[in-house]
C-alpha cells in the first residue's frame, strides 16, 4: 500500500470515524493507494506488528494516525482515561509522552517496526489532538486542521522527492461542498453496516461557549451539495444494504431552507433511510413546519444542545429562548415522535447557573413523561492557557467579562461554582444507561442491538463489551484475509 491509515472505532458500539475514510477518498482520487485499519488502541503490540508487516512495503510512502477517536471505548471508564493521560501529560520521557497522546504505551517500538520495513515510510498523525503536541523523534509530520490538502500535498512531496516546507502541515482544504466519501471493499464495510454522512462543515451560530474554528459560516458555504449527499446515501444502499446514518453536522436543522432541501432530495432514494443528528430543539419549536419534514426526511435519532434550563445562562451563551417555552415545545415534539430517541446536552458551569439551579433543573428530566430520554451533563471547559494553538471560544478569550477567575492548567471558578464543583455535579447527575444516548444509536446498532433495545434500554456494559469484542474478532478475521 501506498498509505496505511491508523483509526479508532467509536464505542460503545462500532462507529467509524468519517474524517479518516475522507482522507482516504481523497487520497485514492490522487492516485494513492490507502489501507484504512480500524481498532488502533486495541490491537495488542504483536497484532500491529503483524499488521505493519502486512501492508509496509517497499512502496509506502506514509503511516497515519487520526487522533480523534483514540481511549474511547466502553471498557475503559472515563476516569480510567483521565489517569492515563493525567499521569503521561507531564512526563518528560517521551514513551510516555506518546502514550498520552496516541493512546499506546509501545508507540516507539512500533515506529521502529515501520522503520525496519521500510526506512523511507514517513509517519504523520492528524485529527483534533494534533495541536496541542509536538511532534519529538517518533512522529515525522502533523496535519493540523482540515486535512484533505495537506496529505494530498505531503503524499505529492514524499512520492516525487520534493522539499517540504516544515513537519506541520495546514493548507486550507475548500472543497468540501462538492466532496464525498467512497467506502472500498477493503474497508471491509459489514452487510447493512450504519455509516458516518458529512453533511456540513461548520456552522452558523456563535455560541460564547464553543471553540470550533468554523462557525458564523453562510449556509450553503459550509453544507455539501443535497445532491452528492444523497448519491452518497443510494451508493451506500446499493452497495452494502446500509438504510441507517450518523450524520455528522453541528446543527441539522440551522434553517428551514436547509431541512426542506434535504427532505426533497431525500425522496429520490431507492430506500427509507433513518439518520441521527444534531439538531437545536428552539429552532424547531420557533419553526414547526420543520418537525414533519425532519421525521420524514428519516430522523429518528436527535440530540439538543440546550446546554442550560436557567433563562439568564441561556441569554449569556446567545440562547435565549425562555425554559419553559423550551419545555413545552419539546413535549409536543415528542408527541408528533414517538419513536424518536430525543436525548439532550447540558453545560455544567455556565454563567448564573449554581448547583441548586441546576440540581433544580435536573428534577425535570427525571420526570417519568420528560420528553428527553437521555440528559448527557459536561464540565463547562476553559482553556486560557497562552500559546496554545486551539481555537478559543468567546468565554475563552474573555472569561473574566464572563465573571470567571482562570489559571493556565484549565481551573476556573466564579462567583456560582468552581471547576471542582462542576465535575462532582456531573458525576451526580449521570445516569445509569447514557450509554445508549443519540450519538451511539446508530453505532449500537452495528453491533446487534435494535431501535427498541435502546430507546427502552435493555443494554448492559458488559453485553456491549461482548458485542463489541464480538463484531472485532470478525474484522480482524477480515482483515487477515486480504
Amino acid at each position: 500500500m501506498d498509505v496505511v491509515l491508523f483509526t479508532d472505532v467509536c464505542s460503545p458500539g462500532f462507529g467509524r470515524y468519517a474524517g479518516t475514510y475522507r482522507i482516504a477518498t481523497e487520497l485514492r482520487n490522487a492516485g494513492f493507494s490507502v489501507q484504512v485499519v480500524e481498532y488502533f488502541t486495541r490491537w495488542t503490540t504483536d497484532e500491529l506488528k503483524k499488521i505493519i508487516s502486512r501492508f509496509v512495503g517497499k512502496d509506502t510512502l506514509l503511516v497515519g494516525i487520526s487522533t480523534t477517536f483514540l481511549l474511547n471505548e466502553i471498557s475503559r471508564s472515563r476516569a480510567a482515561t483521565a489517569e492515563i493521560r493525567q499521569k503521561y501529560r507531564d512526563s518528560k520521557d517521551e514513551g510516555h509522552r506518546l502514550a498520552e497522546f496516541l493512546g499506546r504505551t509501545d508507540w516507539p517500538e512500533l515506529y521502529e517496526t515501520i522503520k525496519y520495513y521500510n526506512h523511507k515510510t514517513q509517519v504523520s498523525v492528524g485529527g483534533h489532538k494534533v495541536g496541542q503536541f509536538s511532534l519529538g523523534p517518533y512522529l515525522d509530520y502533523a496535519i493540523v486542521g482540515e486535512g484533505e490538502a495537506s496529505m494530498v500535498a505531503l503524499l505529492q512531496g514524499l512520492d516525487d522527492g520534493s522539499r517540504l516546507s516544515g513537519n506541520y502541515l495546514s493548507k486550507k482544504y475548500d472543497g468540501f461542498t462538492t466532496s464525498t466519501i467512497r467506502f472500498e471493499d477493503n474497508d471491509l464495510i459489514f452487510p447493512q453496516e450504519q455509516l458516518p454522512v458529512e453533511i456540513a462543515r461548520g456552522c452558523i451560530f456563535k455560541c460564547k461557549f464553543c471553540s470550533f474554528h468554523l462557525n458564523g459560516k453562510k449556509l450553503w458555504e459550509f453544507n455539501r451539495k443535497p445532491e452528492l449527499v444523497t448519491d452518497e446515501l443510494q451508493y451506500a444502499n446499493d452497495k452494502y444494504g446500509s438504510t441507517g446514518f450518523m450524520f455528522c453536522d453541528d446543527t441539522y436543522n440551522d434553517s428551514v431552507e436547509k431541512v426542506r432541501t434535504f427532505h426533497t432530495q431525500f425522496k429520490k432514494l431507492s430506500f427509507d433511510q433513518t439518520f441521527s443528528a444534531y439538531a437545536r430543539a428552539d429552532l424547531i419549536i420557533s419553526h414547526p413546519e420543520t418537525i414533519d419534514m425532519l421525521y420524514e426526511s428519516g430522523l429518528r435519532s436527535v440530540n439538543f444542545g440546550i446546554e442550560t434550563l436557567n433563562h439568564d445562562s441561556g441569554k449569556a451563551i446567545g440562547k435565549g429562548m425562555h425554559p419553559e417555552k423550551l419545555k413545552e415545545g419539546l413535549y409536543k415534539i415528542k408527541e408528533r415522535w414517538p419513536d424518536v430517541l430525543i436525548t439532550a446536552g447540558l453545560i455544567v458551569g455556565l454563567p448564573h447557573d449554581t448547583p441548586e439551579t441546576l440540581r433544580k433543573n435536573n428534577e425535570w428530566f427525571e420526570q417519568k413523561d420528560c420528553p428527553v430520554q437521555y440528559p448527557s451533563y459536561y464540565p463547562l471547559h476553559i482553556n486560557t492557557k497562552k500559546g496554545d494553538t486551539d481555537d478559543k471560544s468567546t468565554i475563552e478569550n474573555n472569561p473574566f467579562s464572563f465573571g470567571y477567575q482562570t489559571t493556565d492548567d484549565g481551573y476556573w471558578k466564579s462567583e456560582w461554582m468552581d471547576k471542582i464543583q462542576a465535575e462532582e455535579l456531573v458525576n451526580e447527575f449521570d445516569r445509569p444507561g447514557n450509554v445508549v444516548s443519540w450519538v451511539f444509536f446508530n453505532r449500537m446498532q452495528n453491533i446487534g442491538y435494535t431501535p427498541s433495545d435502546l430507546i427502552h434500554n435493555r443494554v448492559t456494559e458488559e453485553d456491549i463489551i461482548q458485542k463489541e469484542n464480538n463484531l472485532m474478532n470478525t474484522y480482524k478475521e477480515r482483515l487477515w484475509q486480504i
